[in-house]
């Protein structure tokens, strides 16, 4: 089979430094100067390149493929080669065109709905009756995202319990700042994209009330009224353009939810009535939060969805494993579900002391199951959800728990929702009787 390719100029021509018209047998100029016509042996260069075009995919990771070997071929040849014989601007260019293959980078694109699910197997058997890890179902399906109203009559409870509830709070924000982590601030919320400004803020903020002493409490206050004023001035200035995703929406609910917890409970009449200015603002921006969590993609449940391979795609970089996805879903989720729920019962508790009664903004389903919020990595978490109830229920209805389960094994957040709601005696008596060989779990701070 014949060469198709390009001919070289003849030596003569080369020698010259004079375009060569590459005539066969003999060029027109060495014609024209009857002289000797020689042209240089054909390299198959060209050949190799299509070799490595063709096979570059298969070359091991890190193997070379810029044309190294080739350019130094180049260099071999004689100097004196005219531009004619190369075209040095292809042996500069890359040997492929990397952006061809961009589209096979994520490598599981190719993957339809049935291939993505088959990258995690399990028992269908047990997974109808506990849905653990495997599944976001239990904890991101439609219905988890309602509000539930039911008709109760506010208990009536003495100043001892609303003092609690009040210390509880507090340590549980002294908590965040020494230990990273409270009942309703996850250590992994903000690991991954680092702490919004209206958090850091807001930590900045326990901190220096967590100084508070009879000689710098009027500064104290200060500080945080100017932080909490800042932060409410700051959102109201990108009312022109209030799109949020979810985590802004919650990063600002938590960090202003920090600030009524410092000033609605203090001491100072300036910093309570400023508080009691911010207390709708709050109520707009949880139930704003609420909105944008339910109709979030990333919170809802994918597994009859459209989202079934990119989900596959981000489990491919665990092997397949979908527990560290979901584990980030899940904490996503649930301190959005404390958030509101903590939010909506402080500024009713608030408002019950200072006027005797107030307007039940309803429930919502978290998990009450303990062990779980405080699981640290993925692979925790999905051996906590497997091997036990996550409890994922109605916060109005966790009343039921005093005869279904052990205070132990009730996480320590809705414990919390219990004393508020039944009183701390009961949840005490509660604690006393259901108490293991590991004594009672705490219940009064």
């Amino acid at each position: 089979m014949g060469s198709t390719k390009k001919s070289k100029a003849c030596c003569a021509c080369t020698n010259g430094k004079r375009r060569c018209d590459r005539a066969q047998p003999v060029c027109g100029r060495c014609d024209e100067k009857d002289t000797e016509c020689r042209y240089p042996p054909t390299r198959r260069r060209k050949h190799h390149l299509q070799g490595i075009q063709g096979h570059v995919l298969n070359e091991s990771p890190g193997g070379p493929c810029d044309g190294t070997q080739d350019a130094q071929e180049v260099a071999a040849l004689d100097s004196g080669v005219s531009d004619d014989v190369f075209d040095l601007q292809h042996w500069a260019g890359p040997v492929v065109d990397w952006n061809d293959l961009l589209p096979l980078q994520p490598q599981l694109e190719y993957l339809d709905a049935d291939a993505s699910r088959k990258l995690v197997s399990f028992d269908a058997g047990e997974l109808a009756n506990n849905p653990g890890p495997l599944t976001s179902s239990w904890f991101c399906h439609p219905g988890s995202w309602a509000i539930s109203h039911c008709p109760t009559t506010t208990p009536s409870f003495s100043s001892a319990v609303f003092n609690s509830y009040w210390r509880t709070l507090e340590s549980w924000l002294t908590q965040w700042v020494t230990e990273g982590q409270n009942p309703f601030i996850h250590r992994q919320l903000y690991a991954d994209s680092g702490l919004p400004r209206s958090m850091r803020d807001a930590y900045a903020s326990i901190a220096v009330h967590d100084t508070k002493g009879p000689r710098n409490d009027t500064l104290v206050y200060q500080i945080v009224e100017a932080n909490a004023a800042s932060l409410v001035s700051s959102q109201d200035a990108c009312e022109a353009s209030p799109v949020l995703d979810t985590r802004q929406h919650l990063a600002r609910t938590q960090a202003l939810f920090i600030y009524l917890t410092l000033l609605l409970n203090s001491p100072s009449i300036t910093a309570r009535s400023q508080a009691e200015r911010n207390v709708p603002v709050f109520q707009t921006w949880v139930q704003q939060l609420w909105e944008s969590a339910s109709q979030d993609p990333d919170l809802s449940d994918s597994s009859t969805g459209g989202n079934a391979q990119i989900d596959a795609v981000a489990d491919a970089v665990f092997d397949g494993d979908p527990a560290p996805r979901l584990w980030r879903a899940w904490v996503l989720a649930e301190s959005i579900r404390r958030t509101w729920i903590l939010g909506t019962m402080t500024v009713g508790v608030y408002l019950t002391q200072k006027q005797g009664w107030c307007e039940c903004k309803g429930g919502a389903k978290f998990t009450m199951g303990s062990g779980i919020w405080a699981a640290e990595s993925a692979v925790s978490w999905a051996q906590a959800v497997r091997n036990q109830d996550p409890m994922f229920s109605l916060s109005l209805e966790c009343g039921r728990l005093f005869t279904s389960a052990r205070a132990a094994a009730v996480d320590e957040f809705a414990r919390h929702q219990l004393a508020a709601m039944y009183g701390l005696e009961r949840v005490e008596s509660w604690a006393a009787r259901t108490a293991g060989d590991n004594g009672m779990v705490k219940v009064v701070y």
